[in-house]
C-alpha cells in the first residue's frame, strides 16, 4: 500500500517522532512511504530516505492557500493510497486534495 504520513513539521518532538517511527515500521512491513512536511525537517532525514522512505518539505510558512494544491500534486504523482494525517493543521491542507482523489483519511 502507498501510504502518506502528512505531518506540519519532521523534528525530534513527540508526535513527530512516532511519524518517523511509523514510517520506518510500514516501509520494514512492505508498504510505500512517503513523509510530507508542510513546513520543514529540522531532523534529518537521511537515515528515512536511506530506508526507502519518500520525505518530501512544502517549506510553507503561515496560512499558504497554495499548499492544498501542493498536497494534492503529491497525492496524486506518488498515487498514495491512504493519508494519514497527524496534526489539525495537517489535516485542514491534506483533506481537500485526498477527497477530490477519493482517498480514505485516518
Amino acid at each position: 500500500m502507498r501510504i502518506a504520513l502528512v505531518t506540519a513539521e519532521l523534528d525530534a518532538c513527540g508526535a513527530e517522532l512516532v511519524v518517523r517511527r511509523l514510517a520506518l515500521g510500514l516501509r520494514n512491513r512492505g508498504h510505500r512511504v512517503f513523509i510530507y512536511c508542510l513546513q520543514h525537517a529540522t531532523l534529518p532525514v537521511d537515515a528515512l530516505r536511506a530506508a526507502g522512505v519518500v520525505v518530501r518539505e512544502a517549506r510553507s510558512i503561515g496560512r499558504d492557500p497554495l499548499l492544498a494544491v501542493k498536497l494534492l500534486r503529491w497525492l496524486r504523482a506518488d498515487r498514495v493510497e491512504l493519508v494519514h494525517a497527524h496534526a489539525n493543521v495537517a489535516l485542514t491542507y491534506a483533506w481537500p486534495g485526498a477527497a477530490l482523489l477519493r482517498l480514505p483519511v485516518v
